[in-house]
């Protein structure tokens, strides 16, 4: 389930570039700062958590995403920032400001970023695809190869070499389509997670 949209500000000046809202985007729930360089996150509480698994909704996790990208172009966050994982907010070493308890709906937090100007257009998730934000390039790689891996066992009953070769095959064919492709081992361990989920 996906019940925060976090975002990761690398300015000096990231709580102010979050708190300052009008006509722009709206506040966060909770602004987490590091009190030596100013960096922070921010994250805002979904009203109706996100299922990302396979028996979630395909629509509701773009629209998310798209969310997500606007909240983070809105505040200027790192395009790169994995997003599933925010500095712990009782932790000592960061300064947390907790702005309100409420949740939005993902159409009210897009019915004031699409005015905005924030929102991404018709073509930005193909793009994303090739070029993964948000989620790593290995997630990427493993779970659009995981469902290719299952669709061909049936052509390789009794050949693991074969299998395994084409699952070799298909990694090496996706990782060319990222922008910056993914070494030798880190493609080795993805083919290797691959085969050790379908066991």
């Amino acid at each position: 389930m996906w019940g925060l949209i976090g975002v990761d500000v690398d300015h000096p000046d990231a709580v102010l570039r979050m708190v300052s809202t009008v006509d722009n985007h709206p506040p966060p729930n909770v602004i987490i700062e590091n009190p030596v360089n100013g960096h922070a996150h921010a994250a805002w509480a979904i009203t109706t958590p996100i299922k990302i698994t396979n028996y979630g909704s395909r629509r509701s996790v773009r629209y998310g995403l798209s969310i997500e990208e606007a909240l983070r172009r809105a505040v200027g966050g790192d395009p790169h920032y994995p997003a599933r994982l925010i500095k712990n907010p009782f932790h000592p070493r960061w300064m947390t400001h907790f702005i309100h308890a409420n949740t939005s709906t993902l159409d009210r937090l897009g019915g004031i970023l699409t005015p905005a100007g924030h929102m991404p257009g018709r073509g930005w998730h193909n793009q994303r695809r090739r070029t993964p934000v948000g989620h790593s390039r290995n997630e990427t790689l493993f779970h659009g190869v995981r469902h290719f891996a299952y669709r061909e066992m049936r052509h390789h009953w009794g050949d693991v070499d074969g299998y395994r070769a084409a699952i070799a095959r298909e990694v090496a064919i996706r990782n060319a389509d990222f922008g910056i492709p993914l070494g030798a081992t880190e493609n080795t361990s993805v083919c290797s997670v691959v085969r050790r989920t379908l066991h």
